[in-house]
């Protein structure tokens, strides 16, 4: 099959173990997810708390490309994010992204104590908190 004839590729660098939500996301070639993609989410799915996926591709495929991926990472997405990649090079898509990124800090918001001042609860005791 092809995902047993995937190349060996290095381990992330960073413990995806230390991270609430784990974002994966890359190019959709052939209505595949990139080498890397399919590659790496397999090895350190145990690791991963939960996932969101991303995908860019050239108008099509992202279906099968986004059932790959969570196939491999063994988790249902949080959120998913398929943007054709002539209006992800130009962002024009930056509405989607904002909407992404926004789903995801609902459905994983950062603890208090570690949250961006602009995502900070304002009863958090920062003194950078609204």
């Amino acid at each position: 099959t092809r995902e047993s004839s995937l190349p060996d590729v290095p381990p992330s660098l960073l413990d995806p173990a230390a991270y609430d939500l784990v974002v994966i996301g890359g190019p959709v070639w052939a209505w595949n997810s990139s080498t890397r993609i399919r590659a790496d989410p397999g090895r350190e799915a145990a690791n991963r708390k939960r996932v969101a996926f991303s995908a860019a591709a050239g108008g099509v495929g992202f279906a099968p490309a986004l059932a790959t991926m969570e196939t491999l990472a063994g988790k249902t997405p949080l959120a998913t994010l398929a943007l054709p990649g002539e209006a992800f090079r130009k962002a024009r898509d930056r509405p989607a992204i904002a909407d992404f990124a926004r789903s995801l800090r609902t459905l994983a918001p950062f603890p208090p104590d570690t949250a961006p001042p602009d995502t900070a609860p304002p009863d958090s005791g920062r003194p950078d908190a609204a």
